[in-house]
């Protein structure tokens, strides 16, 4: 039975030529890859920047990249400067 390919990317962002290589695997070789990469994932331990940190990073490392409108709006609404917590009094 032939299986689909698997729609998404061992990478947080993957170049076009990631993208290529990828899809051109076969399901196996894809699903392999995707849990080498969790593993790789759950074994490297705690980051020591925080998600706004990381998500800084991000933005400014793709700054001339064009996002599409659903990419920046995904990307603002991870801006942890912006509390939605409530607050709690003691």
């Amino acid at each position: 039975m032939d299986r689909e390919k698997i729609d998404c990317y061992p990478w947080v962002n993957p170049t076009e030529e990631q993208k290529l290589m990828f899809d051109r695997l076969s399901y196996e070789e894809q699903l392999e890859m995707l849990r080498s990469e969790i593993t790789k994932g759950r074994e490297s331990g705690v980051c020591d920047r925080s998600l706004s940190e990381i998500l800084s990073n991000v933005k400014a490392r793709d700054l001339d990249k064009k996002f599409d409108q659903s990419e920046k709006d995904v990307l603002d609404s991870f801006d942890l400067k912006k509390s939605t917590r409530p607050n709690r009094k003691s």
